[in-house]
């Protein structure tokens, strides 16, 4: 991931201007990954403090407070190099690997895709012989939000018919299906333009109650609610817009006799000699990319390609070392427009060059780039302030456009000891005003009242609401707000669902102003089901669930 904003001259206007700046970030509402309810940030006014809301004032543990000498993003500090502009990567629309599906038009069919894949997905943990089953160094949510939509997820059964299922690769990894579905469900929820595909298969032998259990997962395993709403479950292939917010399931070794028949060769043509010798291994990835370039769309099967493999004298990860930069050579060698490749499944995806100190995501983006991707069709709606000077404000669908990147810079601490702040573009230098009169809109940075923003925690939620602070201490009563159709202006505060938002930090180190509530071109009834489960409580005989 990129290095943190630094003040910038850049015109988003003109030709040096990049067309993308962001890279995968935390997931939304979280300043820093895992942090507790009580550290999570939101923008608010006085008057709603008295209404239960609680102000933040010093910066969460493990964050960095900006300079305002030298302002940067409020927010964890990313290190890696910025990335290249989208269309030097050949990624447009989405932007960054996090949203590549946003720009692919929903009549593509996922059968005709280019996937980025892990073999052995959950295998990032795990105690017995683990330098022997360990395929990957990064968990589900670095996989996701790096542009992984294909997961190989290896299960077995415990407790009878109505039992669960735990996550093994010839040993326990350490964590059940069930939080697997819920780490999928939460990325799904605040990406509804993705989607991800997932083999289940099982682990060493099964019997009816592996079948009983599955489907126990899909009506009631969470109390009166089951996962069915989560999958799309069809033994035909969906085009994307069929399959955005959903997991796609596939099943194979036992077929579970719906879903996608993984172990069908008249549906899938897979290439998985996982006992071969590095000259041998190579020769049968090319092979693989070869015939699956050479089908054009529409393709008459997926293609699946497995770089992963081993021996009695190499781990996985002494495979990966030399599979890895191999692969990346042929995916770039053979890169042609309008041709595709299909799922290619790896171990350790972040180490394109096979170093072990790597973690990047290189490997996904030559994958992703040989998708039909055009346009922005789907994704959250952002503030967006491009410029020039006195420019509206708009909510326009996220595209990782520099005009969607903002640093939070603390501007002074008001009478009632709550810090406020100046939401500035770190691109252009524009900040973001709102007036009395409604208007919002981007101004040169100035000591006007109209630029002076606080936040704080709705504790309900992961939810923000960003106010109008004046330096006086009169507050107007006037809140951020975004239309369903991206129309920006301050209104009175009432807590609606166009005032609430996310404040991810994005790949590039900035903040992102992201509706919570409104996308563009997606399903958005899947937010009612956030409130299902949050937990993997129900259905687990033993001990409470493990987290990812």
């Amino acid at each position: 991931m990129p290095d943190i904003h630094r003040q910038s001259s850049w015109d988003t206007n003109s030709p040096s201007a990049p067309e993308s700046v962001h890279g995968p970030g935390p997931e939304y509402g979280t300043g820093q990954a895992g942090a507790p309810e009580s550290e999570r940030e939101m923008l608010v006014s006085g008057a709603d403090a008295e209404a239960g809301m609680q102000d933040t004032a010093p910066p969460p543990a493990g964050e960095v407070t900006p300079a305002e000498s030298a302002p940067a993003p409020w927010g964890s500090i990313l290190t890696d190099p910025k990335p290249q502009a989208l269309s030097e990567i050949g990624l447009l629309g989405g932007g960054t690997p996090e949203y590549w599906m946003s720009g692919i038009p929903g009549n593509v069919n996922v059968r005709d895709l280019s996937i980025p894949g892990t073999h052995q997905s959950a295998s990032y943990r795990g105690t017995n012989y683990f330098d022997r089953v360990r395929c990957q160094s990064q968990n589900l949510r670095w996989q996701l939000e790096n542009g992984v939509r294909y997961m190989d997820i290896r299960l077995r059964q415990f407790g009878g018919s109505r039992g669960y299922f735990d996550v093994y690769h010839r040993y326990w990894l350490e964590q059940r299906f069930g939080n697997v579905l819920q780490i999928c469900r939460t990325f799904l929820n605040s990406h509804r333009s993705e989607a991800i595909l997932m083999r289940v298969s099982g682990d060493g032998s099964w019997s009816d109650d592996y079948f009983s259990t599955f489907r126990h997962y899909l009506d009631t395993y969470w109390g009166s609610y089951g996962m069915r709403d989560d999958f799309y479950i069809s033994s035909s292939f969906p085009t994307l817009g069929q399959a955005r917010g959903k997991i796609v399931l596939m099943s194979g070794w036992p077929y579970l006799g719906y879903g996608l028949p993984f172990s069908n060769e008249s549906y899938f043509d897979i290439q998985d000699n996982d006992e071969s010798t590095p000259v041998f291994k190579r020769q049968q990835i090319n092979g693989q990319l070869v015939r699956a370039r050479g089908n054009w769309p529409p393709k008459s099967k997926m293609y699946v390609n497995h770089t992963s493999a081993w021996s009695l004298t190499k781990t996985p990860w002494s495979f990966a070392s030399e599979m890895n930069p191999y692969t990346l050579d042929r995916l770039n060698d053979l890169y042609t427009p309008g041709t595709g490749v299909g799922v290619v499944a790896m171990d350790w995806i972040n180490r394109p060059s096979g170093n072990s100190n790597t973690v990047n995501d290189v490997l996904p983006k030559a994958i992703i780039r040989y998708n039909p991707i055009t346009s922005a069709t789907t994704g959250p709606r952002v503030l967006t302030l491009n410029g020039p000077a006195n420019a509206p404000a708009s909510g326009d669908v996220y595209s990782g456009h520099a005009g969607q990147s903002f640093t939070l810079v603390p501007a002074g601490i008001g009478s009632n000891l709550r810090i406020y702040y100046r939401i500035v573009n770190p691109y252009n230098g524009l900040a973001l005003s709102m007036g009395a009169d409604s208007v919002v809109n981007a101004q040169p940075v100035n000591p006007w009242n109209d630029q002076y923003f606080y936040r704080v925690l709705r504790t309900q939620d992961e939810e923000y609401t960003i106010k109008y602070y004046s330096l006086e201490g009169v507050y107007n009563g006037l809140a951020l707000t975004m239309s369903n159709t991206g129309v920006v202006t301050g209104t009175r505060y009432n807590n609606y669902q166009s005032q609430n938002f996310l404040l991810p930090t994005q790949g590039d180190g900035s903040t992102g102003i992201r509706s919570k509530n409104y996308w563009v071109g997606a399903d958005s009834s899947r937010e009612a089901s956030n409130a299902v489960a949050t937990q993997e409580t129900q259905g687990i005989p033993d001990n409470a669930p493990l987290q990812d």
